[in-house]
């Protein structure tokens, strides 16, 4: 067993959840999963508004608002197709760590995304923050790639969370 899982398991043994690491019953996971892979799948779609409608509040705020948002999204498959690549997939996992901080749940959840380039595919794993402010119920995302970044644009999140940052992509020449 992992360091994360003892701790998790000693800090809900201790009663420990108003503020901390928590272990969130089976559905709150799956939902958080379940939302991130919307997220997902809209991107692979092209649906700007499905995914700003599941983008953390504050890079909304970021981007200049919500059109500004919709419009940064809509530009995305293009740049990427500039630089010669095409996104093919985006998996995100169950949340591997959950914190409650500042009156929400927050929940680090892997991400693993796949794109086509010249000369085969890049694989790259990160981690999506998802944060809610029902319980559960509704998450929004943010990406966790840099987190220095994203503790500056969200201050509230958990010291607690470990956040990893983006591993390094693998190439897989040929393949398509």
């Amino acid at each position: 067993m992992s360091a994360v899982p003892l701790l998790l398991v000693s800090l809900v043994a201790s009663g420990n959840s108003s503020s901390g690491l928590v272990v969130l019953p089976p559905e709150t996971r799956r939902a958080a999963r379940d939302q991130a892979q919307e997220l997902g799948a809209a991107a692979l779609r092209g649906d700007a508004e499905a995914q700003v409608k599941r983008m953390h509040p504050k890079l909304i705020q970021g981007l200049g608002g919500h059109d500004a948002a919709l419009e940064f999204i809509r530009r995305q498959p293009a740049e990427m197709k500039k630089e010669g690549a095409l996104l093919l997939s985006m998996d995100a996992k169950e949340p591997t760590a959950c914190a409650r901080a500042a009156k929400q749940l927050q929940c680090l959840l892997p991400e693993i995304m796949v794109a086509a380039i010249q000369g085969g595919r890049l694989r790259s794993e990160s981690e999506l923050l998802a944060v809610s402010y029902d319980e559960g119920k509704t998450w929004f995302f943010i990406d966790a790639h840099n987190p220095e970044d994203l503790r500056r644009l969200l201050p509230e999140v958990s010291k607690l969370l470990p956040l990893h940052g983006r591993k390094k992509p693998e190439f897989f020449p040929g393949t398509k």
